[in-house]
């Protein structure tokens, strides 16, 4: 069972080195990188010619931003039988592709496999399960991180990122191109399970203000795409409360992201639904 690892990067080669190195120590060695290189400079060359006598590497480079975009393109040279989606910060565990081919390999109607993302002092992200299962609708808004992601090609070749979301997409939309994905495999009938046995570590820190409000309009944009009225109801209850809290603890930065995350769900949600109404809209 073959892995390809599609990898989107740019402005980063400490963070893109460490995870090359944690590719280097996996125990399962059969996998392919393919590195979509988004730098206007060369940068991270010395990094594939480091690497490239430990495993293969396919460098990809493109002038076009857009993490959707990069991996779009990425999946046209991916030939394993498993796709994943490594972020350039994040690291893995070193058993987690001998994991990963494990599980594959001992659920062969299994079409996409989530697992556990921590941080990188080995802290649970929150809203993640702790015990396997099957992934439901409800579940995916909390677990399809792309970096979690194990796929089946079956699945590549009839799911792809939608381009209008996420970072450097060049939209409003500054996130969840990884959980509509996940929601549209589920939509096509895709099994996805969730195993938090297996893990990836990811970086966390506090993100700029202007930044909550992106993601925020991604959020609600995905939300209203799938129809998920209850879901986003829930989400803006959840955030509100967390302005709340964290107001009244004190905390004002932490009161600060939540309220411009609340604002960016809602522009989000509203301004996607104008969207939609304005492209049916006929002459008179």
């Amino acid at each position: 069972m073959r892995f390809s690892l599609v990898l989107a990067t740019v402005g980063r080669t400490k963070e893109l080195e460490r995870f090359l190195h944690s590719l280097q120590a996996q125990t399962y060695r059969n996998f392919e990188l393919i590195i979509v290189d988004q730098n206007v400079d060369g940068r991270i060359v010395p990094l594939i010619d480091q690497f490239g006598a430990s495993f293969p590497i396919t460098h990809l480079k493109t002038p076009y931003k857009g993490a959707s975009r990069a991996r779009n393109l990425g999946l046209r040279y991916a030939k394993g039988d498993i796709v994943a989606f490594p972020d350039d910060d994040c690291v893995y565990s070193p058993e987690l592709l001998w994991g990963v081919s494990r599980f594959f390999h001992n659920n062969p109607n299994e079409e996409v496999l989530i697992v556990k993302v921590k941080d990188l002092e080995g802290h649970d992200f929150p809203m993640q399960p702790r015990t396997a299962g099957r992934v439901s609708f409800w579940m995916m808004w909390h677990l399809s991180m792309s970096v979690a992601l194990f796929v089946r090609r079956s699945v590549i070749q009839q799911v792809a990122f939608d381009e209008q979301i996420g970072l450097g997409a060049g939209t409003p939309w500054g996130s969840g191109e990884d959980t509509d994905f996940g929601l549209r495999a589920l939509k096509m009938g895709f099994r996805i399970w969730y195993d938090p046995s297996l893990w990836v570590a990811h970086p966390v820190g506090p993100l700029p203000l202007e930044k909550a409000r992106i993601y925020g309009r991604g959020s609600g944009y995905v939300l209203r795409k799938h129809g998920a009225w209850g879901k986003f109801a829930w989400a803006i209850a959840r955030r509100g409360a967390g302005v709340l809290l964290y107001t009244l603890s004190g905390r004002r930065e932490e009161a600060m992201w939540r309220w411009e995350a609340l604002k960016g769900t809602i522009q989000g949600f509203f301004r996607m639904g104008a969207r939609k109404r304005k492209r049916v809209r006929r002459p008179h």
